[in-house]
């Protein structure tokens, strides 16, 4: 009698504690799920309609990551030419802020930080070039930041819904260095060193749904996509060794810079996401969902360093139109939730996604160039949750990732087709509270 009276009193605290459906961050660790399962205040940049849940006042969360290993490899599928891609120097780490708070009546939300990328993304990388009669050693390093800010409403729609709309905006931009050295017969041939800088402020609109029971919950959230204003800059210095135009004499060196007027194009397509929440018993849950992606297919107009028409030893900067497209998909995610202790849960998760891309472009004569590109990515995510209190709880999480990259690259004077086999992984410190 008194082992079945400590059970029930064990799985008592577990649903006190453990059970509550607001104020944790189970939802992303649960596979990246949106439509269910709350994440506190952080619903305010995922399902609205999920700060429906929030019964207290108010509520906060702040989370931070750091990406600690990143691998990729490069495997050229053709002979076509020989290309040596040197281990990248990388450095991610994001963070996310969130506010929430309910009127009873309404409620209202706001994120700060990263939502749906990474904040801050370093990548350094050595790529060599061998043909028959010379090299081309290509050093590029990339720093591009994505800062966003994400605003929510949530209404109560009867006893057991709620609605939710949402607007967000998100700022990125990203730096370019590159320097190519070219020899031809074992002697230099030109330095190219050119900085780009790519600006971009997009904005989008959400809708979520979402159908609650205290064992159960069923969301829906659609997304129009983004419409952005973008533009870039260019400056570029090219060293030339072998053949300056007009006899000059060796070596010719000369710098340009310009800067592309804004412009406004629709590039994230609109998506509907569909997931459910059942809890079977007071320690073991499991949530599913599905993303539906429309088709993205839009041009874009941006500078790029290209062969002069009149002399094709001569660099000019030009405005090149690039059309890009990736095709509809359907991403898989899901997780199961394990309610050990009373102060203690975790959740884990895995998600699907296929994703195929291609772009042409072309500025007249030498500037064409066609690509296609497929991801296959596998994820799988873990979170550990801790009860501070009633009120607070920490959580520790992991993220892994598993991306099969290919792509075939057409330029106007080469090609080549590649495998970029990348897996990394995240961890990240969470905190949720309410008061």
């Amino acid at each position: 009698m008194r082992t079945v009276t400590t059970f029930v009193l064990a799985v008592a605290c577990v649903v006190a504690v453990s059970g509550d459906s607001f104020a944790q961050i189970k939802g992303t660790t649960m596979g990246g799920l949106t439509t269910v399962v709350s994440d506190g205040a952080f619903d305010a940049a995922r399902n609205p309609a999920l700060l429906g849940l929030q019964k207290s006042p108010h509520a906060f969360a702040a989370y931070g990551k750091y990406r600690p290993y990143y691998s990729t490899d490069f495997d050229l599928k053709n002979d076509s030419m020989s290309i040596k891609r040197g281990e990248p120097e990388t450095m991610t780490f994001g963070g996310i802020m969130a506010y929430s708070y309910s009127s009873g009546s309404t409620m209202f939300g706001i994120a700060a930080g990263e939502a749906g990328g990474d904040l801050y993304n370093y990548s350094k990388a050595n790529t060599k070039f061998n043909t028959p009669t010379g090299y081309l050693n290509n050093t590029e390093e990339t720093r591009e930041y994505n800062p966003s800010l994400v605003m929510s409403l949530a209404f109560p729609v009867g006893e057991s819904s709620s609605i939710g709309f949402q607007i967000a905006t998100t700022y990125n931009q990203k730096a370019t260095s590159i320097t190519e050295k070219t020899t031809y017969s074992g002697s230099p041939a030109s330095t190219l060193t050119k900085d780009k800088t790519a600006y971009a402020l997009s904005a989008g609109a959400g809708f979520g749904y979402l159908y609650s029971t205290p064992d159960s919950q069923a969301g829906i959230l659609i997304r129009s996509g983004n419409a952005e204003v973008y533009y870039d800059s260019l400056d570029f210095t090219y060293d030339d060794y072998a053949s300056p135009p007009g006899g000059g004499v060796f070596p010719y060196t000369y710098s340009k810079s310009d800067t592309s007027k804004k412009r406004i194009r629709y590039n994230d397509p609109a998506s509907i996401a569909v997931g459910g929440y059942k809890r079977f018993t007071p320690l073991f849950a499991c949530a599913f969902e599905s993303v539906y992606t429309l088709v993205s297919a839009y041009p874009s107009k941006n500078l790029d360093d290209v062969e002069s028409e009149i002399d094709s030893d001569v660099i000019d900067i030009k405005l090149v139109k690039t059309y890009s497209r990736t095709r509809e998909k359907i991403d898989f995610k899901g997780g199961i939730e394990l309610n050990f202790l009373p102060q203690l849960s975790c959740t884990l998760g895995a998600g699907y996604s296929y994703t195929e891309m291609s772009t042409r472009s072309g500025s007249g004569g030498s500037g064409s160039s066609r690509s296609r590109t497929t991801l296959e990515i596998l994820y799988s995510s873990l979170g550990i949750h801790y009860s501070m209190s009633e009120k607070t709880v920490l959580t520790l999480t992991v993220f892994f990732a598993d991306v099969k990259g290919s792509f075939d690259i057409e330029e106007s004077n080469f090609g080549f087709s590649a495998d970029a086999p990348t897996r990394f992984f995240d961890t990240g410190l969470g905190v949720t509270t309410k008061f």
